[in-house]
């Protein structure tokens, strides 16, 4: 692992800049990096794919705990660094790609994720997860704090919405430790969360139409200051008869006046599922 001065003069080394743009925060703190790599819980069989590995604050550690790792690394300035660090290491796969683009489904096993996620990609990046979690062990993911609170939140508070519901579906989402922004180089403006995922066998909820449920739920936080009833009449997401409408409200038995961020997974998937009868 690399102190500030360090990552300064390898930067400099090989006439690279930090790329703000791409998110670029290195971890630099020994301890927490420890403490990750133990919550992750790696066995010697394990295989694993690391997103972001920037200069390998992780990577090192992650090769002495299991069978193979792929580093998928978007700079490929900072993969060519890995390349040479790692030159002999027979255990490690670095790719320079953008990981929405690196093909997950082609994967021969699966696999567990670890992954420092650039904050302005967060969300897709957990989606594109989520899309092909059948490849998929578990994750553990560093997330700006905010993103995590999001994540792990619950109707009735300001964080909640689609993030939180779409992870919760598929997901056991857990707090494993705070990372304070003095734990990275170059300074970040918020401190970070080190979180996991872990993958259910089947969703949270049963639901008939599942692409409905996700516009359901889309279209009550895409209003979220109207209440639910009033953003899916709108149809910004959904088109809705408002017949149907009102009498998926009624087989729900919602309140028309309540709004999106007071409804539970379970609530949204009563509604989706009485107005996927109501098509039928």
């Amino acid at each position: 692992m690399f102190n500030s001065p360090q990552i300064k003069e390898l930067i400099a080394k090989n006439n690279l800049c930090i790329n703000k743009r791409f998110g670029q925060n290195f971890l630099i703190d020994q301890g927490k990096r420890d403490k990750m790599i133990s919550l992750c819980n790696l066995k010697g069989g394990d295989r694993v794919l690391e997103i972001g590995p920037g200069l390998g604050a992780l990577t090192e550690s992650i090769l002495s705990k299991c069978a193979s790792l792929i580093a998928v690394e978007k700079d490929r300035g900072l993969a060519d660094i890995l390349k040479s660090l790692y030159a002999d290491n027979k255990k490690l796969e670095i790719v320079s790609r953008d990981i929405l683009k690196y093909a997950i489904p082609a994967l021969p096993d699966r696999v567990k994720v670890i992954g420092n996620l650039p904050y302005y990609i967060t969300s897709p990046i957990i989606f594109y997860l989520l899309e092909n979690r059948d490849r998929l062990d578990s994750i553990f993911i560093t997330v700006q704090k905010d993103v995590a609170k999001r994540i792990l939140s619950g109707p009735g508070n300001k964080d909640y919405g689609l993030l939180s519901l779409g992870v919760q579906y598929y997901c056991q989402p857990l707090k494993l430790c705070t990372l304070p922004k003095g734990c990275f180089f170059p300074v970040p403006k918020v401190d970070s969360m080190f979180i996991s995922l872990e993958i259910r066998k089947v969703p949270l909820v049963s639901v008939t139409d599942e692409r409905l449920f996700f516009m359901v739920m889309k279209a009550g936080f895409n209003q979220r200051r109207k209440t639910f009833f009033n953003a899916l009449a709108k149809g910004a997401i959904v088109s809705i008869d408002k017949g149907l409408l009102e009498e998926a409200f009624v087989i729900s038995g919602l309140d028309k006046n309540i709004r999106a961020e007071d409804l539970s997974l379970d609530k949204f998937a009563q509604f989706s599922n009485a107005l996927s009868s109501l098509h039928e």
